[in-house]
């Protein structure tokens, strides 16, 4: 009967460790899922922040450009250029118009004599 009774404490003490490894089975893999989407995350998150970081040293990187164009500056100086460069062409055009009506096409001496004195008092 001890011999019974020793038997069953043992396949009782069996059963509870079974069924504690059951449970810890079960736990590891509840725990596991989370750390499985956390870890993932985490990659993922890791590699937005190395692209922020990039664009972070690009912005700032154009940023100095941006300043060391002096944009003030340019517009203003731009400005000037484009109308020196349009009295350019205006005087260029006047200069060809002059040296169309100065050529002898088929016209008269004396409209010739007219243009050339036309020609002179510009």
């Amino acid at each position: 009967m001890a011999d019974l009774e020793a038997r069953q404490q043992q396949l009782y003490q069996a059963e509870k460790l079974a069924s504690i490894g059951q449970l810890a089975a079960g736990t590891a893999h509840e725990i596991n899922n989370p750390l499985g989407f956390v870890s993932s995350n985490l990659g993922s998150f890791k590699l937005y922040l190395d692209k922020f970081a990039a664009l972070h040293g690009r912005l700032a990187e154009g940023e100095a450009a941006w300043q060391s164009l002096d944009l003030d500056f340019v517009l203003e100086d731009g400005a000037e250029l484009l109308a020196d460069c349009s009295a350019g062409l205006e005087r260029i055009a006047r200069i060809v118009a002059d040296l169309k009506s100065f050529s002898n096409e088929g016209r008269p001496p004396t409209e010739l004599a007219d243009s050339t004195v036309a020609c002179g008092t510009r």
